[in-house]
């Protein structure tokens, strides 16, 4: 919705009214007493938001446990490519330190983590310390990822000692 609004000059009952009417499954059964003509001011846009808030915005100790989760249960995916492995993962470690302020995540713990969920063999995790001088460097982890299993996803099935999560 702030996209929206970002990008265009609808009034705040018009965003509204188009935010509603893209609401789909449950959401749109819980919102099904609120009327396009209910929605005509700010009031109403924060009584919707509100009433979905209330339903679906976890609370901060979920939110922390959730992001934990998906970041300690991630692995690459078969067929997945290298590039939107390291992507998603970074994007998740992101989300996981927003849920939680004062948390770090140290740089060698990261990189463990980025070579542990790459999905590959053991020889294969070892060829790619050993291409990263045999430092626990973030950066160094991802740049020999990038350069040795650019294309890894295309022989995914060919290798049945790689430890990956389902498609």
């Amino acid at each position: 919705v702030r996209a929206v609004q970002l990008c265009s000059d609808l009034p705040p009952g018009r965003l509204a009214v188009l935010a509603w009417l893209s609401l789909r499954g449950e959401a749109r059964l819980l919102t099904r007493t609120i009327e396009p003509e209910d929605l005509a001011n700010d009031k109403d846009m924060e009584k919707l938001f509100g009433l979905l808030d209330s339903r679906y915005e976890r609370q901060a100790y979920e939110q922390f446990d959730y992001a934990q989760g998906k970041y300690d249960r991630f692995n690459r995916a078969s067929g997945q490519t290298m590039q939107e492995y390291l992507t998603e993962l970074f994007s998740l470690k992101q989300e996981l330190l927003r849920a939680d302020g004062d948390l770090t995540i140290s740089d060698m713990a990261y990189a463990r983590k980025m070579l542990k969920s790459a999905g590959l063999s053991r020889d294969e995790v070892r060829s790619v310390l050993s291409n990263a001088r045999t430092e626990w460097d973030s950066e160094q982890i991802e740049k020999a990822l990038l350069l040795m299993f650019a294309d890894v996803h295309l022989d995914d099935r060919a290798h049945k000692d790689r430890r990956l999560a389902p498609p």
